[in-house]
């Protein structure tokens, strides 16, 4: 169809390792940014915490994004997944929880760690059984599974509006993945009024908040480039609640008080 035109819907006009669209599309058209569509009800509000910060000092990049082998090594860990369970248990107990994970086998691991933890937790993957994993998902939009984790499979394309939670436990350096993923959890649902964030990857720290106003450009090369150099929006992380949220003197979550430095 040599005379046919090709329209791109997307809500990251970038690919994953950083490019611009430019190469398939000549032209941009901007919808409404999730904060006008958040204000709007059309999507939830999200509530950011961050409990812990993974050391990746040993983590190498490759392909634009951090190595898959060197970030489960980083990743999978007691210590990490034990400060998710915690605060899931604080924050979120019984909602429905999807986990953002590094490999597989990190994804089993984690959903084994919340399963001793007393929830109902299975991971799914590309190589299950379709009808296995179409009752878990099934028994996850109602609520009987209270955590789902995955590496890819729920990242994007994925429409459960019923999750509540979005645990991420897998750092990245794509703006796009990271949108995706939190993407993920703020549909509206009649079950939520907000959706809960723990964000134990830093990737709020790195890419900002979710409805952070961004310019998007259609280009043939890296938009991420253009980007080095620049600094997340300003982001403060509560010491007694562990929520983020922007520079003010008060925490707005437990009201904890900053003090000031003369």
């Amino acid at each position: 169809f040599p005379n046919s035109f090709l329209l791109g819907v997307t809500a990251t006009p970038e690919r994953l390792d950083g490019k611009g669209l430019g190469l398939m599309f000549d032209d941009m058209v901007v919808g409404p940014s999730v904060a006008e569509l958040t204000a709007q009800g059309f999507l939830s509000p999200a509530d950011v915490y961050a409990p812990s910060k993974p050391d990746l000092n040993a983590v190498r990049s490759r392909a634009g994004d951090y190595a898959g082998t060197d970030l489960e090594v980083a990743m999978d860990k007691p210590s990490i997944t034990g400060s998710a369970v915690s605060h899931y248990t604080k924050l979120a107990a019984g909602k429905r929880a999807c986990v953002f994970c590094v490999s597989v086998k990190h994804a089993k691991d984690v959903a084994e760690d919340f399963r001793r933890a007393g929830y109902n937790s299975h991971h799914v993957d590309g190589s299950m059984d379709i009808a296995e994993r179409d009752k878990i998902l099934e028994d996850f939009e109602r609520g009987t599974v209270q955590v789902l984790t995955s590496c890819d499979l729920i990242s994007e394309g994925f429409d459960i509006p019923a999750i509540e939670v979005a645990i991420l436990l897998r750092p990245t350096q794509s703006l796009s993945l990271y949108l995706q993923q939190v993407g993920r959890a703020i549909r509206i649902h009649p079950d939520k009024t907000s959706t809960i964030v723990l964000d134990h990857a830093g990737n709020t720290a790195r890419h900002g908040f979710i409805d952070e106003h961004r310019e998007w450009e259609l280009t043939d090369g890296s938009v991420r480039k253009k980007r080095e150099g620049e600094q997340a929006p300003a982001a403060r992380t509560c010491p007694e609640c562990y929520a983020v949220h922007r520079p003010m003197p008060v925490c707005p979550k437990c009201g904890h008080v900053y003090k000031i430095n003369n």
